[in-house]
């Protein structure tokens, strides 16, 4: 499955269990009961489970008008890693650290 796929699938899962805990907020009749027991029961299948448990990964990037790397972020669940790229320029490196400092906005995409 692709990382889009795979994203989809995750977001998916995750309406379902808000689904699940907006059922469960209903009376406790049987027919509510049956429903939660099918979602709880599909989302306990491992397959589902590892996509849950597995860290979405998302990235994105600032990049010159060719198109060379300024700055890349890469998004692993919790876990963020800004890198910027080796220019040899002091200016190029000074206007990175610059729109740095300023707050850069980067629009993070699945990978």
């Amino acid at each position: 499955m692709d990382q889009t796929s795979v994203q989809s699938f995750r977001e998916t899962l995750e309406l379902m269990q808000e689904v699940r805990d907006y059922i469960a907020r209903f009376p406790d009749i049987p027919i509510n009961r049956e429903m939660l027991t099918k979602i709880d029961g599909h989302l306990a299948n491992p397959t589902r489970k590892s996509v849950l448990s597995t860290p979405a990964t998302r990235t994105g990037g600032s990049y010159t008008p060719a198109g060379v790397s300024l700055v890349e972020a890469v998004l692993r669940g919790d876990e963020l890693t800004i890198s910027i790229a080796k220019s040899g320029s002091a200016v190029r490196d000074a206007k990175v650290l610059s729109s740095l400092r300023k707050g850069l906005t980067l629009v993070m995409k699945p990978a």
